[in-house]
């Protein structure tokens, strides 16, 4: 499988974010971050898919196959889970100034 090229990445820093020069809202920003959280996310499964489907058609002895397959599966869990606690963690806002 061919990985597919992602869409640009909407990075800031923090001293474009302090200065407020970055064209957009702070929600704006919030969702941009969050949809490319959730386009890794998917692509990295797609690429895990892609790996366990190689696996099942090599010819390899069993514990050879599991062996592999478990790390597999905790270098997925390992990748995909700090993504996900980002997206579920609640927003804390500061009061506004008055």
């Amino acid at each position: 499988m061919t990985p597919t090229t992602a869409s640009p990445c909407t990075c800031w820093n923090r001293q474009t974010e302090r200065n407020g020069n970055t064209g957009m809202g702070l929600e704006e920003r919030r969702q941009t971050i969050k949809a490319q959280r959730q386009q890794l996310i998917e692509e990295l499964e797609a690429v895990y898919m892609a790996a366990f489907e190689r696996i099942g058609q090599l010819e390899m002895g069993e514990g050879a196959v599991a062996r592999l397959t478990q790390l597999m599966l905790r270098s997925r869990e390992a990748a995909i889970t700090p993504l996900h606690e980002e997206i579920e963690k609640p927003v804390i806002t500061s009061p506004g100034q008055p």
